[in-house]
């Protein structure tokens, strides 16, 4: 269940489920890997490959941190909330490709 650009009929506009996007009745500028409320996520590169990671929320990060050998990030301050990730979202990037480099995919 993900957003899609619907047509709005003219051709110069399209619609966007949800509530947030209705309201103020503008189209986010395209941000790539970077999901605007999902962090992290994104294509990470590992030692003989790539894997995409979107872990949203709270339960989901501290998973992922565990998943990957890197407890130490949960507790880290830059990274402790979603607001912390969004804020520092370049840096968690930056940790995350140096711990997954070092990883193969299947692990």
């Amino acid at each position: 269940m993900g957003a899609h650009l619907a047509p709005a009929g003219d051709g110069d506009h399209a619609r966007l489920p949800g509530r947030a996007l209705a309201h103020r009745r503008e189209i986010p500028p395209q941000a790539g890997n970077d999901h605007p409320t999902g962090i992290p996520t994104g294509v990470f590169t590992t030692a003989d490959g790539h894997i995409n990671i979107a872990a949203s929320g709270q339960t989901m990060y501290r998973r992922l941190c565990t998943a990957i050998g890197a407890a130490e990030l949960i507790d880290d301050p830059r990274f402790k909330n979603l607001a912390d990730r969004s804020k520092n979202r370049k840096q968690m990037n930056a940790e995350l490709d140096r711990i997954l480099a070092k990883k193969p995919s299947a692990e």
